[in-house]
């Protein structure tokens, strides 16, 4: 029996940011509050968003920390997103830069998708109001 070849098409979207205050956050040269904010957005995205985190692809450099969402695949489309986020600790907001990129399997025909800004768009919302909820976790401790 002969397997059918699947086509993908990658659609890119553009790169959005969305500002987070977190509260007292203050430069830490031993980059704690990057791993800190890395841990409240995986827990966001898992625990609030239901989605799962490539921790194989986490990275975290000096203040800023970048992860990939495991790529859900629906019968058309298979949707990732790529987060970074910046610890800004001069203004106590974490600056998220979010991207979606859409791969869309061209063997099922063409077919009206959410394009991926509006995916982002969507996304970068949802993230920051799960994030809100672990703002305790970025809080400075005395």
């Amino acid at each position: 029996m002969r397997e059918m070849s699947r086509r993908i098409e990658v659609i890119p979207g553009n790169t959005q940011s969305a500002l987070v205050e977190f509260g007292n956050i203050h430069p830490n040269p031993t980059g704690v509050n990057a791993v800190k904010l890395a841990s409240a957005i995986e827990d966001s995205l898992v625990d609030h968003l239901g989605y799962s985190v490539d921790n194989k692809s986490t990275r975290i450099i000096d203040d800023v920390v970048t992860l990939y969402t495991i790529p859900r695949e629906n019968r058309e489309f298979i949707d990732s997103e790529m987060i970074v986020a910046t610890v800004k600790s001069d203004t106590k907001k974490v600056k998220i830069d979010a991207k979606c990129i859409r791969y869309l399997r061209t063997d099922y025909g063409p077919s009206q998708v959410t394009p991926p800004d509006q995916l982002t768009k969507d996304f970068l919302t949802k993230l920051k109001l799960a994030l809100n909820k672990h703002a305790h976790l970025m809080r400075e401790y005395r």
